[in-house]
């Protein structure tokens, strides 16, 4: 018979964080904080998890620490339970998640192992097929068997604001040991690792913070998985919140995606707040000329390269509230069981000896050369 395993089944609420035992496998562990000065404001701290990686597969960012329970599935010997023989999952061609699976599989399968990934997609644009770079190009040369879908097909089988958090049973391969991993690895299993950067947050923020004051962190979210499992184990420092700035969706979309995580995590109730800026997000993916030059001016003043699709959206929501524009963030109230709206706790300007801002750098540059060849492709200006 064909098993299936959902790997957001793998972490319930009962489950113990052995985050030591998780260490041996990142360096550097903990991933620095770096000061830095952005758009007028002084004393920004940058968790740099962008130089995080992951032995032996060598993923990095914030895909290493969403998959260190599958990593050591893969890799320990001493765990408990078989590595499967297929694993599947599904997103965008260009995704990080796309590239930290094919990486895991890759490197497993050099060492002896035997696994397939199977990658559900939409439609793959000709151009990019015809010139593959990027992400797409590194998993066609790792072995990635794509399974690209019609637009409808597949918003039927994966769309809606939650996605699907099981694997259609039309789209399931005939092996035995099925691992389904939902988009962008949205998963209980990832509660481990991002337990981790909690606990290597709340042992740097001390030394850090001015006598009286507080921190708010910041991360951009697709699905929100980080930053809900991320506010649920920073929840023992009261004076630090977590803000996640929602660059697929709006917040509602966010609220909604998280809310279905918790529920599949044993129901904790602790959310990050959201962040609901003053200005619509472009398209999630899109390319603009504004992204692209704040994305130089980012390089240029704090000598670190962000990716375009997710931090530099967030950065540009960060400078709009620094500036002054009224954006707000939603909070949710879990005693009157809804979400209710205040303003930015940022720590930008006068606030700063009140208040730290720590932005969480999730990684993903190595992207960046996908977006701008479909920014060229555009017409676009942006030679760099």
């Amino acid at each position: 018979m064909r098993s299936l395993l959902v790997l957001s089944a793998l972490t319930s609420a009962s489950v113990t964080i052995h985050t030591g035992h998780f260490a041996c496998y990142l360096h550097p562990s903990p991933s620095p904080l770096q000061e830095i000065n952005a758009f007028g404001q002084m004393g920004v701290m940058v968790k740099r998890d962008d130089l995080l990686h992951l032995h032996p597969s060598d993923i990095n960012g914030n895909k290493a620490r969403k998959f260190l329970a599958l990593h050591r599935r893969l890799f320990d010997s001493d765990s408990s339970t078989s590595a499967p023989r297929v694993i599947v999952s599904h997103g965008g061609v260009q995704s990080n998640a796309l590239r930290a699976l094919s990486a895991l599989v890759r490197t497993y399968n050099e060492r002896g192992g035997s696994c397939r990934l199977l990658y559900y997609c939409k439609k793959i644009p000709s151009w990019l097929r015809e010139r593959p770079v990027g992400t797409f190009a590194a998993a066609l040369e790792q072995g990635v068997e794509f399974r690209p879908l019609a637009n409808a097909e597949y918003a039927k089988h994966f769309g809606g604001d939650a996605g699907s958090p099981s694997l259609p049973q039309t789209l399931m391969p005939q092996e035995e040991d099925v691992l389904f991993i939902p988009q962008g690895g949205a998963c209980g299993s990832a509660e481990e690792g991002v337990a981790l950067l909690a606990e290597e947050l709340l042992t740097q923020l001390p030394s850090l913070l001015p006598p009286a004051a507080a921190a708010t962190i910041v991360l951009p979210g697709g699905t929100g998985s980080t930053a809900l499992f991320l506010a649920r184990h920073m929840q023992r420092r009261k004076d630090v919140e977590v803000v996640v700035v929602p660059v697929v969706g709006d917040w509602a979309y966010m609220a909604r995606q998280m809310s279905r995580l918790d529920h599949l995590t044993g129901g904790h109730g602790v959310f990050p707040s959201i962040a609901v800026p003053s200005t619509p997000p472009s398209v999630f993916g899109e390319p603009t000329q504004g992204n692209f030059q704040l994305w130089r001016e980012l390089v240029s003043s704090t000598g670190i390269d962000f990716d375009l699709m997710y931090s530099v959206p967030m950065w540009g929501v960060l400078r709009e509230a620094w500036e002054g524009a009224r954006g707000s963030v939603m909070c949710w109230d879990g005693g009157a069981g809804e979400w209710a709206g205040r303003r930015w706790p940022i720590g930008g300007g006068a606030e700063r000896e009140e208040r730290m801002c720590v932005v969480l750098h999730c990684g993903g540059a190595e992207g960046n050369v996908s977006w701008l060849a479909r920014a060229r492709y555009k017409g676009l200006a942006v030679d760099v």
